[in-house]
């Protein structure tokens, strides 16, 4: 038993971790759906939405409560469910939006845009990627080197990014290229956070109740089964181009398993 809880101690110390937080609640999430209520109301009463389109917001809005209700059922709501519902309500406020510019009303039609060059694909996957590396950096999984050299990455990719829309043309092939550049960028990042040059300390409580004797068989097949599936992660993330959403889902899995395991 002792030699396996050593082997096991090993394991663990072998995964790399980017840091996490504890299950929360999610007040934010209740203010901004009556936030998204009000708009729905609003849209009624300016004429911006008819009552068919508010019958198909207002159900959407019922979907998300739904789901926020599912995942607060057990008492808690962990980071990957807190992330899985404000992807939920910015898509049903992308929706209110959409609607409420469209023809019909007195907001009219959104302020034009250069569609020949907009491309909000390329930009959410930059205020993503600023995002990890922010993490990194307050999580100290990112060295002041490390910070630097994808820092720069990302603003090799900004510059190519004006120079090819400089013509004012954003052409199906420069937006392949961006996204390769930006996939590029996301597995370096993972990468970055995740060698041994900042390597996380085993939570002090584990490893004491491990070298007490106080864990059990259970304990150490549970201990096992998070340590295989943080590994399924990395590998994950480390190989082919994920969809945002997904690789999104699966940081958060990530962080909040890494954070019953590591400070």
């Amino acid at each position: 038993m002792k030699r396996t809880l050593a082997v096991m101690v090993a394991l663990v110390v072998a995964v790399a971790a980017d840091g996490g937080t504890r299950p929360k609640r999610v007040p934010r999430a209740r203010k901004r759906e009556a936030v998204q209520r009000d708009r729905i109301g609003d849209g009624l009463r300016d004429g911006s939405l008819t009552r068919r389109e508010a019958g198909r917001l207002a159900r959407e809005q019922k979907r998300v409560k739904e789901m926020a209700k599912d995942m607060a059922s057990d008492g808690t709501v962990t980071r990957r469910e807190k992330a899985m519902l404000e992807r939920a309500q910015e898509k049903a406020s992308s929706h209110i939006a959409h609607e409420r510019h469209d023809a019909q009303g007195t907001m009219g039609p959104k302020p034009p845009r250069n569609w020949k060059t907009w491309d909000p694909g390329v930009n959410d996957r930059q205020r993503i990627q600023h995002h990890r590396i922010a993490q990194g950096i307050r999580s100290g999984s990112l060295t002041p080197a490390e910070t630097r050299q994808i820092i720069q990455a990302e603003s090799d990719i900004r510059r190519m990014e004006r120079a090819m829309k400089s013509d004012g043309v954003l052409t199906k092939a420069e937006r392949q290229q961006l996204h390769a550049a930006l996939n590029e960028a996301s597995k370096e990042i993972f990468g970055l956070k995740h060698n041994d040059a900042s390597r996380p300390r085993i939570r002090p409580a584990l490893v004491q109740t491990i070298e007490g004797g106080e864990f059990s068989e259970a304990d150490a097949h549970e201990l096992f089964a998070q340590c295989r599936r943080l590994l399924a992660i990395r590998r994950a993330l480390g190989g082919p181009a994920l969809p945002p959403e997904q690789r999104g889902a699966l940081e958060d899995e990530f962080a909040a398993l890494a954070a019953q395991l590591f400070d």
